[in-house]
């Protein structure tokens, strides 16, 4: 198999499966914000990673990789705040980090993007 491919469809099933984790953790409220933040925010980069990456064949396997793993540490610092949450009060913290995660992913996707552009590994060439 290509590892693009995997690559892809790592992208695309991680995508779904952050954003019902995340949907059904969030108490599975239907309100349109409860709904952005909870079931499509998580898996939302994912799923445009792996269109990105399978619609823009200029795009290299690298730099895709390196998106990847930015939009993946976003989610992990962003969601895995509530996770680990043992309570004692409101998660002032957590519920900022969620409500500019759109700017995180955005600013992560670029720099991972830019990491993955700058290094070129010749092997040998």
């Amino acid at each position: 198999m290509n590892s693009r491919i995997a690559l892809l469809a790592f992208n695309t099933l991680g995508g779904a499966i952050l954003s019902l984790t995340a949907f059904i953790a969030g108490g599975g409220s239907t309100s349109s914000l409860n709904l952005f933040y909870w079931g499509i925010l998580p898996g939302l980069p994912f799923i445009v990673l792996a269109v990105l990456g399978a619609f823009n064949k200029k795009l290299s396997q690298r730099s895709l990789l390196f998106m990847t793993l930015a939009a993946l540490l976003v989610t992990s610092a962003s969601y895995g705040q509530v996770f680990v949450f043992v309570g004692g009060g409101a998660n002032i913290g957590a519920g900022l980090m969620i409500l500019y995660s759109p700017i995180a992913y955005i600013a992560a996707i670029s720099i991972g993007w830019a990491i993955g552009e700058l290094f070129h590994f010749n092997h040998g060439k």
